[in-house]
């Protein structure tokens, strides 16, 4: 990414930070991101390819705070195209959410007595135009549960979920 990108990613990820009410940390888990191609749309003699994108966050919902959690309804997202230059940005509220059973059946992973994870989904759609060569997607969000054993500052750090799409997969017609 270069330093004049990174200088408008600072800049987007600040706005955004203001926009949203201040909430302490330890309430996330992880999350996961995926998209799926809808089609191409002809916009003004221009072909972009139609994607959703579908996030899922998941919360401790024993153990964070539940005030962050709440005002978690929202997610933010930023698609980046050649040269890290800024595509698009838009958020949107959470489609559904459902606290999660955690029950491993393995000897390597060792379930705390207590665990509630709530699993929060957000969907959005975007166009990205078949010219690039490359997009990326993501989600930031800062605050990692205070459970993490392997992070020696898990309040302190957030989280980046990224989508990478190369040339073949948005030309996929």
């Amino acid at each position: 990414m270069t330093y004049k990108a990174f200088k408008i990613f600072f800049i987007f990820v600040l706005l955004l930070s203001l926009k949203m009410q201040r909430a302490f940390g330890s309430h996330l888990v992880g999350a996961e991101m995926s998209y799926r191609y809808l089609g191409d749309t002809v916009i003004g003699g221009n072909v972009f390819g139609e994607y959703q994108i579908r996030l899922n966050v998941f919360f401790d919902c024993l153990n964070g705070n539940s005030s962050a959690i709440l005002n978690d309804q929202q997610a933010g997202f930023a698609v980046w195209g050649d040269s890290g230059l800024l595509v698009a940005g838009d958020s949107t509220m959470a489609d559904t959410e459902r606290i999660l059973s955690v029950q491993y059946d393995s000897s390597c992973i060792v379930t705390p007595p207590s665990v509630c994870v709530l699993k929060r989904s957000f969907t959005f759609k975007t166009l990205l135009s078949s010219a690039l060569s490359t997009a990326l997607i993501t989600y930031q969000r800062t605050g990692i549960t205070i459970n993490v054993s392997n992070i020696m500052d898990p309040v302190g750090v957030g989280i980046t979920i990224p989508i990478y799409l190369t040339h073949s997969t948005l030309t996929l017609v």
